[in-house]
C-alpha cells in the first residue's frame, strides 16, 4: 500500500495517514456536534472529502451515538437516478432501515413509505432514538446538475426531515389515525420528538450560489458555515513528512515500503514548487500528486533503504523534477478518456485551454467542438480539467492549476514544431511534383505548355477571387458578431473564415481574442449580476462598484447604461424618501440630520453615476 493517495481523496482507513488538517478536524467536528446542518465549502482542490472520510467522521465516530449515512448524487445524465431515488436507495441499504421489526407506522407504508420522515420517525420508534444520524452530502453541487423537478422534489422530503420540529404535510393525517388507536404514552412521546437527525453538506465555493434553490424549502441552509482554506506551509510539512515516518497502522494492508523521512531541503524543494517563492498556501490535490509520483519513482528505483527497517533519507536528489510529475500526471488523466483519441484530446487542451503560456476558462459550447461531453466528464474527474458553473446558466472548463501550464505547453510547442516540420516536408514534396510534371509537359509541347500556363493563371487568379470572397463574408460575419457581443458566434465565424485566408496566423490571434473575450464576458455578466443582488437589497454603493467594473470591461455599454439608469432611479427615490423624513423630523436634530446625510450620499452617488453615463 502506498502512503499517499494521490488524486483520490483519503478514506476512512486511511485516517491514520492524514495530516496537517487537525485544526480543520476538530473546528468542523465541534459544529457538527451541536448544530443540526453545517455548511462546509472550499475551492476545488482544498481536500473536502479527505476532511470528511479520514478526520471529521473518525473524530465523531469516537461517539457511539453518531452514525454517519455518505450520500453522493452524480453528475446528471440521462438515465440516472433522481436524486430522491438515490437518497431512498442509500437510506434502504442502511442496516437499521433494513429491520423488519413492526411499528404504530407501519399502516402508513403503502401511502407514504417513500417520505424521508415516515422512514426515519419509524426506525426512531422501533428503538434506535438513541441514535444521530449524521447525512454527509459529498460534492453536494452536483444535485444542481438535475432537472429542477427532480431537485424540487427532493429538497421538499429533505427539508421535513433537516428543519427543526418540521412535520410532513400528511402528520396531521397519521396523528388523527393514532390516536383513534390505544398506544401508550412511550410512543406519543417519541411520535413528537425531533427526528435524531443532522446534515453536513460540502460543496465547492464557486457553486455557492445555487443553494439558493434550496432557500424557499431550507432558508437557512448557508446560516452555519465552515470554510476549509488551503494548506499553509506547516500544515503542508506535515502531510509531507508525517506519513512517511507512519509504520503499518491497524486499518490498512501492509505498506510497500519501510518507513521514511525527508531532507528539510527536499521539503522546502516541494513547498518552492507549488508555492510562489515558498509564500503561497497549498492545495492538497496537488501536494498529494506529487508526493505520491515521488513516493513511487523512489520504489520503481529500488533504492537499498528501502528495504531495510530503518528506511532512508530523501533528499533533493531522489526527488523527479517537477515537470515530469506534472507530465505524468497529464499522460495519465489522457488515458483514462475512452471514447476519443488521445490526439485529439491532448491537441483540444494544449492549443484551446492555453493561450500565450497562460491556462484559460473556455465556454462549454466551444469545448464541444472538440471533445464530446463524455471526455469532459472524465477529465474533470482525473483532476486534470475544472468546471465552472458561469453566469449564462453552463459550465466552463480550465485546466485545474497553473503548475500543468509549463509542462503541457512544452509538449504542445514540441508537436506544433513537429507538426510544421511536416508540412514543409510535404509542401517540397509538392513542389518537387509540380517542377517533375511542369518538366515533362514542356518537353512534350512548349506551345501547350505555354496555353496551359496562361490557363493556370487565369484558374488560379478565379481561385484566389473566391478564396478572398469567401474569406472576406465570413470574417464579416465574425465582425458583425463582435460588435454584439457575440463572442462564441464570432469565433464560429472566424473558423470558417480559416480555410480561405493566405495568412492562417492572423485567424488564429482574431480567434484566440474571441476566446479570451469570452472570459471577460462572463466576468462581465457576473459583476452585472451582484450589482443587481446588490440593487434589490438597497446596498447601493455596492451596486455602483459593480456596475463600474462591469463599464470598464468594455463590454457591452448599452447593457450597464440600463442597469445604471436603474440604480440612478431607485436612488432619486430614495433621496427624495429621505429628504421627506429630514423634513417630517426636523423637531428632532440627530434624526434629521441622519436622513440628510442618506440623502446627501444619494446626491454623490447620482453624481457618479452621471459621470459614467456622460463618458461614452
Amino acid at each position: 500500500m502506498r502512503r499517499y493517495p494521490g488524486l483520490s481523496p483519503f478514506s476512512a482507513e486511511q485516517k491514520d495517514l492524514f495530516f496537517g488538517r487537525d485544526t480543520d478536524i476538530k473546528e468542523l467536528s465541534k459544529l457538527i456536534f451541536v448544530e443540526r446542518k453545517v455548511l462546509l465549502y472550499s475551492k476545488s482542490g482544498y481536500g473536502k472529502t479527505s476532511l470528511l472520510n479520514a478526520g471529521v467522521i473518525p473524530e465523531l465516530q469516537k461517539n457511539n451515538d453518531f452514525e454517519f449515512i455518505k450520500v453522493r448524487f452524480r453528475a446528471y445524465s440521462e438515465g440516472n437516478d433522481t436524486p430522491n431515488e438515490n437518497f431512498l436507495q442509500i437510506l434502504n441499504q442502511h442496516r437499521d432501515f433494513s429491520e423488519t421489526s413492526q411499528s404504530i407506522l407501519d399502516d402508513f407504508n403503502t401511502k407514504y413509505g417513500t417520505n424521508y420522515w415516515l422512514m426515519l420517525k419509524r426506525n426512531q420508534l422501533i428503538g434506535n432514538n438513541h441514535k444521530t444520524y449524521v447525512f454527509i452530502f459529498d460534492q453536494f453541487e452536483e444535485l444542481f446538475t438535475y432537472p429542477q423537478k427532480q431537485v424540487t422534489e427532493f429538497k421538499q422530503k429533505l427539508a421535513e426531515i433537516i428543519l427543526t420540529n418540521q412535520h410532513p404535510t400528511f402528520f396531521h393525517e397519521i396523528e388523527d389515525k393514532l390516536f383513534e388507536k390505544n398506544i401508550n404514552e412511550n410512543e406519543i412521546e417519541k411520535l413528537y420528538q425531533p427526528l435524531n437527525v443532522k446534515a453536513v453538506f460540502s460543496i465547492r465555493s464557486d457553486r455557492l450560489s445555487e443553494l439558493n434553490n434550496l432557500a424557499d424549502e431550507i432558508p437557512d441552509i448557508q446560516k452555519i458555515f465552515y470554510v476549509l482554506q488551503p494548506l499553509t506551509t506547516t500544515q503542508a510539512k506535515e502531510a509531507i513528512e508525517n506519513p512517511a515516518k507512519k509504520t503499518n497502522i491497524p486499518s490498512c494492508p501492509e505498506f510497500d515500503i519501510f518507513p521514511f523521512t525527508y531532507e528539510p531541503a527536499a521539503i522546502d524543494k516541494i513547498i518552492k514548487a507549488l508555492t510562489i517563492k515558498g509564500k503561497d498556501n497549498i492545495e492538497t490535490t496537488q501536494l498529494q500528486i506529487v508526493c505520491q509520483r515521488i513516493e513511487e519513482d523512489i520504489i520503481s528505483r529500488n533504492l537499498e533503504g528501502f528495504k531495510k527497517p530503518q528506511g532512508l533519507k530523501i533528499t533533493t536528489k531522489d526527488i523527479p523534477d517537477f515537470k515530469d510529475i506534472f507530465l505524468h500526471f497529464y499522460n495519465d488523466a489522457l488515458a483514462k478518456v475512452t471514447n476519443e483519441a488521445t490526439a485529439t484530446v491532448a491537441k483540444f487542451i494544449e492549443d484551446q485551454l492555453i493561450i500565450d503560456g497562460r491556462r484559460i476558462s473556455l465556454d462549454e459550447i466551444i469545448c464541444r467542438k472538440y471533445v464530446n461531453e463524455a471526455t469532459l466528464k472524465t477529465l474533470v474527474e482525473t483532476r486534470l480539467l475544472r468546471a465552472k458553473h458561469n453566469s449564462v446558466e453552463g459550465f466552463s472548463y480550465e485546466l485545474s492549476h497553473d503548475t500543468l501550464v509549463p509542462p503541457i505547453k512544452e509538449i504542445a510547442d514540441k508537436r506544433r514544431a513537429r507538426e510544421e516540420n511536416e508540412r514543409l516536408k510535404a509542401k517540397q514534396r509538392g513542389q518537387i511534383r509540380i517542377i517533375a510534371l511542369s518538366v515533362l509537359v514542356a518537353i512534350v509541347s512548349i506551345g501547350a505548355a505555354i496555353i496551359g500556363f496562361c490557363q493556370y493563371n487565369i484558374a488560379q487568379k478565379t481561385l484566389r477571387e473566391l478564396k478572398g470572397l469567401n474569406f472576406e463574408k465570413f470574417c464579416k460575419e465574425a465582425e458583425a458578431q463582435k460588435e454584439k457581443s457575440n463572442y462564441i458566434e464570432a469565433y464560429k465565424s472566424y473558423e470558417n473564415a480559416k480555410p480561405f485566408a493566405v495568412d492562417t496566423q492572423s485567424v488564429n490571434n482574431k480567434m484566440d481574442s474571441c476566446k479570451l473575450l469570452m472570459a471577460q464576458k462572463e466576468l462581465f455578466l457576473g459583476l452585472l449580476k451582484k450589482g443587481e443582488i446588490s440593487l434589490k437589497e438597497k446596498h447601493f454603493e455596492t451596486a455602483l462598484d459593480f456596475y463600474t467594473q462591469s463599464y470598464q470591461l468594455q463590454i457591452s455599454f448599452q447593457l450597464v447604461k440600463e442597469k445604471l439608469i436603474e440604480l440612478k432611479q431607485q436612488l432619486n427615490t430614495e433621496m427624495s424618501n429621505n429628504k421627506q423624513l429630514q423634513e417630517s423630523f426636523g423637531y428632532d436634530q440627530n434624526y434629521s440630520n441622519g436622513y440628510k446625510n442618506k440623502a446627501d450620499n444619494c446626491q454623490r452617488l447620482i453624481e457618479l453615476i452621471d459621470n459614467l453615463l456622460n463618458k461614452k
